[in-house]
């Protein structure tokens, strides 16, 4: 059995022990994760989706996160909220060798999360969307300050595009660019937001 399995379990548990014995509290916090409001509506995939949904929230609490945000199908939004206000840096293209070398534009996200830490992520992005910005998600790893969230989304980048192009002797325009971004010296602590410590209800 998987992580993801093992940690999905536990609820799976809780949740078929709440339905056997009738119990409200438990029934009230599943309740949370599920759209569908009607207990008697409840299936094998309601179960499943507010499982994996109550799961998946540890990981909004450890972002500093509280509100539970379900999408219209009914599954916990993965994407940090507010996202789309991130700093935004385009690093230009690379060649797609596994596509009839098409380009494909690249840029790297950053943002602060509510609980002081920050996020960054070099990826790809459609230009032709207009959009500046990438989507961050609260699975992505967490960094005390912004200086070292930046550096290792760059070291990450880098690090998968050479190991994608061993047999390639000149780096892609996004590469060179990354790697000039690099920041080089101490790495300055940023102060917190302030905020209380946030808990998942039990009911």
């Amino acid at each position: 059995m998987c992580k993801f399995d093992e940690e999905c379990k536990v609820y799976y548990d809780r949740y078929d022990k709440a339905i056997e014995t009738n119990d409200k509290k438990e029934l009230a916090f599943f309740s949370q994760f599920c759209i569908e409001k009607d207990i008697s509506k409840w299936d094998g995939h309601r179960r499943r989706q507010m499982c994996e949904n109550a799961r998946n929230y540890q990981f909004y609490l450890a972002c500093g996160l509280k509100e539970i945000i379900l999408n219209d199908c009914g599954w916990l939004e993965w994407k940090i909220p507010g996202y789309e206000n991130q700093e935004f840096h385009p690093l230009g293209s690379i060649i797609n060798r596994g596509c009839c070398n098409m380009k494909e534009s690249y840029a790297l996200g950053i943002l602060q999360l509510p609980n002081g830490n920050w996020m960054a992520r070099c990826d790809w992005y459609a230009e032709c969307l207009e959009r500046d910005y990438l989507y961050i998600g609260i699975h992505d790893a967490q960094y005390e300050t912004k200086t070292e969230a930046w550096n290792m989304a760059i070291k990450r980048f880098v690090d998968w595009w050479h190991n994608h192009n061993k047999d390639v002797k000149k780096e892609d325009e996004a590469v060179i660019k990354a790697k000039s971004m690099l920041i080089v010296g101490d790495i300055t602590p940023v102060p917190k937001m302030k905020g209380e410590p946030i808990q998942l209800s039990l009911f």
